[in-house]
């Protein structure tokens, strides 16, 4: 069967807020054109995965992390739709897709210290402003700031729709070729975000 055949239910007001101010689009291609989070409360996130599960990763050439990892990482194989899951209680409202400025600097999940470029196209939170911290690099990798942990409990998840040409330049300049950057790249359905979250969501729960 599809596993994207699911009902997906309606956005619900008081949900964790999104912006996206991409003053800068490349070619006149905003970079990010959906975006879709979903909290889901309550996750052991020390747990280990279901053997099934862990079993299918390892098979596709992905390592075992954690329970919020490996979930992510396998609908991803399952959609061909990148997800990412954050620490609900590292992450200020709102959201802010932007693209990066002058001097910012971001650790990625590699714990890499990388200086941004303007082309960047960045996945920002909102402690000090909105806009203020940046959290990863839309469509190529998060950032150490917010990723889950064993302690997390509650998580955001994020799926959204991406720019190729901008999501391709990001992962060249950076010389990050993630899974991620490799499906944006290539070109993902722009109506799996929706699909992906709520998907996400049915296995940890």
């Amino acid at each position: 069967r599809d596993p994207a055949a699911l009902a997906v239910p309606a956005a619900v007001a008081g949900g964790f807020t999104v912006q996206v101010a991409d003053e800068s689009p490349i070619h006149g291609q905003v970079g990010c054109d959906r975006f879709a989070t979903l909290v889901v409360r309550g996750v052991n996130a020390a747990a280990q995965s279901p053997a099934w599960m862990a079993r299918r990763l390892t098979e596709a050439g992905m390592r075992p992390i954690n329970l919020a990892v490996d979930v992510t990482n396998y609908v991803m194989l399952e959609l061909g739709q990148p997800i990412h899951a954050y620490d609900l209680a590292k992450v200020a409202e709102p959201i802010v897709v932007r693209r990066a400025q002058a001097g910012e600097q971001l650790t990625t999940l590699d714990d890499v210290e990388r200086k941004l470029h303007p082309e960047d196209l960045l996945i920002t939170d909102s402690p000090d402003g909105a806009g203020s911290r940046v959290l990863g690099l839309a469509g190529v990798m998060g950032g150490a700031s917010s990723e889950v942990s064993d302690t997390t409990t509650d998580v955001l998840i994020e799926a959204a729709h991406f720019d190729a040409v901008t999501v391709a330049r990001t992962a060249r300049r950076h010389k990050l070729p993630s899974e991620a950057a490799k499906r944006f790249e290539r070109g993902v359905d722009p109506a799996l975000p929706e699909v992906a979250v709520q998907r996400v969501a049915e296995l940890l729960v």
